[in-house]
C-alpha cells in the first residue's frame, strides 16, 4: 500500500456550492414554529413505539441528536408549505437527517444515498417503514399556502432577493477563481525559485532572496496591468485600419458580437487581464454602457440554461458558449446601438485587423 492510497485531499470549497444553503435560509427564515405539548410528543412516541427514557433515531435506530422534518420544508427551492411542528417532525440522528435532506422519507430509506439505512446495512428495515408509515397516516400536519397569506408582491419581492443574492455569489466566484489561479501560479513560482535555491547552495553560488524575487514578479505584474487598464479604459488606441472600421459601422450591434467581437475573443489574443475585466459588471458598464458582463464564465455541475438567466429568470447570454484559452464563456446578448460607438473603440484597440 501506498501512502497516497491513506491520503484524501479536502474538497475545493466554492461560494456557488452554497446557493443551496441561502435559498434552505429563505425558507426556514419564514417558517413559523409550534412548541408541542408535553401529551403531543407522548402521542408522536406512542405511534413511532418509542418511551421518553430511550428515543431513538426514526429512520436507522441510533441515539437521536435532533428532530427531523418528516416532509420536507423545501422543494424545487420554493416551501412546500409544511412547517415546524409536532406532526412533520421524528426523532433522528444528524448522520440520517443530512442523508436524508428534503428526499420522500421511504425512497431515501431504501436508496443508495450515502448514509442512508439501506447503504449502512441497518437491520429490520421493513419494521422501521411499518412505524414510519404509521406516524405518516396517523399524524395531520399543517400546510400552508404563503404566497397567498403575504400576497403576490411581498412574495416576489423575497425571492427577488434570494435570486439576487444568489447572482452576487456567482460574480464572487467569479473574483475568487481569479484569486485562485493567481496564488496557484505564485506557488509555482515559489517552487521553482525554491529549488533554484537549493541548487545554487549545492554548487556553492549565493542562495537568492526568494521574497525579493516575488516583490520584483508582483511589480512587474502590476504595471503590466496598469498599463493594460490604462490602454483599455482610456481608448487610447494604435494607428488603425479605417477601411475595417468603416466596415464595423456600417454594421448592426448585434452582428458584429456574434461574428467580429466573438472571433476576436476566440483568436486567443487578448491578455488574461482584459478576459478577466470582461467578466467584471462595473468595468463593462464604463467601458460599454452595457448593463451586464460581457463574459460570463461557464461553471461545471449547474444547469447550464440557469446560468445566463438572472434573478428575473430572463436569458442574458447567448446559448452556445465560447471558448477562450480553453474555458468557456457565455457571451452577454445585451446590446443595443447606444453601445456601438464604444465596442468599435474596443475592438479597434485590441483586433489584429483594425492595426
Amino acid at each position: 500500500m501506498k501512502y497516497a492510497d491513506v491520503f484524501k485531499m479536502p474538497k475545493v470549497t466554492k461560494i456557488m456550492n452554497r446557493t443551496s444553503s441561502i435559498t434552505n435560509s429563505f425558507v426556514n427564515g419564514i417558517i413559523p414554529c409550534i412548541t408541542p405539548t408535553e401529551e403531543e410528543i407522548k402521542n408522536v412516541l406512542d405511534i413511532l413505539c418509542m418511551e421518553k427514557d430511550n428515543v431513538k433515531c426514526s429512520y436507522c435506530g441510533d441515539t437521536f441528536t435532533e428532530w427531523d422534518h418528516f416532509r420536507p420544508l423545501v422543494r424545487d427551492k420554493r416551501p412546500t408549505g409544511y412547517i415546524s411542528e409536532i406532526n412533520n417532525l421524528v426523532p433522528a440522528c444528524s448522520k440520517c437527517n443530512q442523508s436524508k435532506g428534503n428526499k420522500h422519507w421511504k425512497d431515501w430509506i431504501l436508496s443508495d444515498a450515502q448514509l442512508s439505512p439501506k447503504t449502512r446495512n441497518i437491520p429490520d428495515l421493513d419494521k422501521r417503514i411499518e412505524k414510519l408509515e404509521s406516524f405518516e397516516k396517523q399524524t395531520h400536519p399543517i400546510k400552508i399556502d404563503f404566497e397567498r397569506i403575504v400576497g403576490s408582491e411581498l412574495w416576489k419581492k423575497h425571492w427577488d432577493n434570494c435570486a439576487q443574492l444568489h447572482n452576487y455569489m456567482r460574480e464572487c466566484q467569479i473574483v475568487s477563481e481569479q484569486i485562485r489561479e493567481i496564488i496557484s501560479d505564485a506557488l509555482s513560482e515559489q517552487k521553482d525559485l525554491t529549488h533554484i535555491a537549493k541548487c545554487n547552495v549545492k554548487f556553492g553560488q549565493p542562495k537568492p532572496n526568494i521574497l525579493d524575487r516575488f516583490k520584483q514578479l508582483f511589480q512587474i505584474q502590476q504595471t503590466n496591468k496598469e498599463c493594460s487598464a490604462n490602454k483599455i479604459e482610456n481608448n487610447i488606441a494604435p494607428p488603425h485600419n479605417d477601411d475595417y472600421i468603416s466596415s464595423l459601422k456600417e454594421k448592426k450591434v448585434g452582428i458584429i458580437v456574434q461574428n467580429d467581437f466573438k472571433n476576436l475573443l476566440e483568436s486567443n489574443i487578448l491578455s488574461e487581464y482584459i478576459i478577466e475585466k470582461l467578466q467584471e459588471h462595473e468595468y463593462c458598464k464604463n467601458a460599454f454602457n452595457i448593463n451586464f458582463a460581457v463574459l460570463l464564465k461557464v461553471r461545471n455541475g449547474t444547469n447550464i440554461s440557469e446560468q445566463r438567466k438572472d434573478h428575473l429568470g430572463r436569458d442574458r447570454y447567448y446559448a452556445t458558449p465560447i471558448t477562450i484559452n480553453g474555458k468557456k464563456y457565455f457571451l452577454s446578448s445585451q446590446w443595443y446601438d447606444r453601445n456601438k460607438e464604444k465596442l468599435i473603440k474596443f475592438m479597434a484597440n485590441h483586433s489584429p485587423q483594425a492595426k
